[in-house]
């Protein structure tokens, strides 16, 4: 979505003029595309130091708090077209910036883990107890229709 469209609906506006000018040259395109660069070469980054330096910490804190940052300020910047992965991946990076700022064995950590599994679990129970109570999908219309509008758009 076009950051000029986007922008009318953020209460930051009204505020300084020097922050306004920041976020318009950061989530203006192109270089709003520089931003989705460093987050896919945080991730690849993240994905090496885990395998091949998994001892240095400091690098994988480091790198998850920059997919962390990246993904709430892009998250801000597009938050009419986010979708349920997205906040997921919100809620879960930033539970782990938390969790890592303690030592391994403290309860810092195990309460993260175990906020990101009640959060699955109600994100589940959420969407399938709406799809219970929904007769599509228990007749099995919705996915007809689903698996039929991909087959289309496939083809096309």
């Amino acid at each position: 979505m076009s950051w000029d469209y986007v922008k009318k609906s953020k209460a930051i506006f009204t505020a300084t003029t020097w922050l306004r000018g920041f976020f318009n040259f950061l989530f203006a395109y192109p270089n709003v595309l520089v931003l989705f660069s460093v987050r896919i070469l945080a991730v690849i980054s993240l994905w090496w130091a885990t395998f091949y330096l998994p001892k240095d910490l400091w690098l994988l804190h480091s790198l998850i708090y920059l997919l962390t940052i990246l993904g709430l300020l892009l998250g801000w910047r597009h938050t009419n077209s986010n979708n349920g992965a997205d906040q997921v991946s919100n809620i879960i990076l930033v539970s782990v910036c938390i969790a890592s700022l303690e030592k391994p064995g403290s309860f810092i950590p195990l309460i993260s883990i175990l906020f990101i599994a009640c959060q699955s679990e109600l994100s589940y129970l959420t969407s399938g107890f709406l799809k219970l109570i929904h007769p599509g999908w228990r007749d099995g219309t919705v996915l007809k229709t689903s698996l039929a509008q991909k087959h289309l758009e496939i083809r096309n």
